[in-house]
């Protein structure tokens, strides 16, 4: 509706102008997902996914000085290095920058990604040698302004270190940018998995179950119908996230499934979606929740989480 849609511009404003806290950071937070969601949020008896992604914001019970070390993407090639078993997933370091003007005149080689380390969801693909353009150079100096933790309410973010990040594009068999694998996971537990492709020319995601069923909805981009073939390296990715994720109550492992079995590590995203992105249909939000519910139980981990 539209209203909603001038109440959430609203609400997004005010996050980032308003002052920063804890009190008022739920509250907005809130307030944001009771605008965007069909029901209002209980978060202090969490009922589906959303409402677990949003009592985690609210009231994290893991380790939040590690939570905040793996949200900067450089540290979290850091936190690999230290488990030897861990070194093969990470993706190699082209560079790093401290500000945009460092690399206003550089010449890039072709397939390679430019990204902020301390946004999610921003980033720039290179297929080709050359400079980057006046508007894109506009866009990395927003996004060296930006505070993430301000503009989400997301406390992982809270006093990241701006730096970019220039990283070798992946490519899958077909020789488009790699396909994206998100396993959301209760500790070490596979909930479902997102798999997304044609993210830089059409976009379709769809959700499956541990054992590779595809799932009956969607969850804000457009569903493609047919099921996709099973990965032939999905039980050593499961396994994967599950070593990855076993730290942390709540989180998202996103991996790169590339040719030949090999694996790569994208990121640790800790509330996906912010809790706000709802379910189509409805429905899906509460089933989904109660399989979390009950791996929460199973697992003796905090409902807060």
């Amino acid at each position: 509706m539209w209203w909603r849609r001038r109440v959430h511009k609203g609400i997004s404003r005010l996050k980032r102008w308003a002052p920063t806290g804890p009190r008022i950071d739920r509250c907005l937070n809130y307030l944001h997902a009771w605008n965007r969601l069909p029901y209002r949020p209980n978060l202090l008896s969490p009922r589906t996914f959303n409402e677990l992604i949003l009592a985690s914001k609210r009231d994290y019970r893991g380790d939040m000085a590690l939570a905040r070390r793996v949200t900067d993407k450089i540290e979290f090639k850091e936190w690999l290095r230290e488990r030897p078993e861990w070194r093969p997933l990470i993706v190699p370091t082209l560079d790093v920058f401290d500000f945009p003007h460092e690399f206003e005149d550089r010449i890039f080689e072709r397939d390679t990604v430019l990204k902020p380390t301390h946004t999610s969801g921003a980033y720039l693909l290179i297929e080709e040698r050359r400079r980057l353009s006046k508007r894109e150079m506009q866009a990395f100096r927003r996004w060296h302004r930006q505070d993430h933790y301000r503009r989400m309410r997301e406390p992982n973010y809270k006093g990241a270190k701006k730096r970019f990040l220039l990283e070798p594009l992946l490519r899958d068999e077909d020789g488009h940018p790699a396909k994206d694998y998100k396993f959301f996971m209760i500790g070490d537990r596979p909930v479902m998995i997102l798999f997304g492709r044609g993210r830089h020319t059409n976009h379709t995601e769809q959700f499956y179950s541990p054992d590779w069923e595809l799932l009956d909805f969607r969850r804000g981009v457009t569903r493609y119908p047919d099921p996709y073939p099973r990965p032939a390296s999905l039980d050593a990715a499961l396994k994967t996230a599950s070593d990855l994720a076993r730290p942390f109550p709540l989180c998202r492992i996103d991996l790169y499934l590339l040719p030949d079995g090999v694996i790569k590590a994208g990121e640790v995203t800790f509330f996906p979606g912010e809790g706000i992105v709802p379910f189509t249909p409805p429905e899906a939000d509460f089933e989904m929740g109660r399989i979390a519910r009950a791996l929460i139980a199973r697992q003796g981990i905090s409902k807060s989480n």
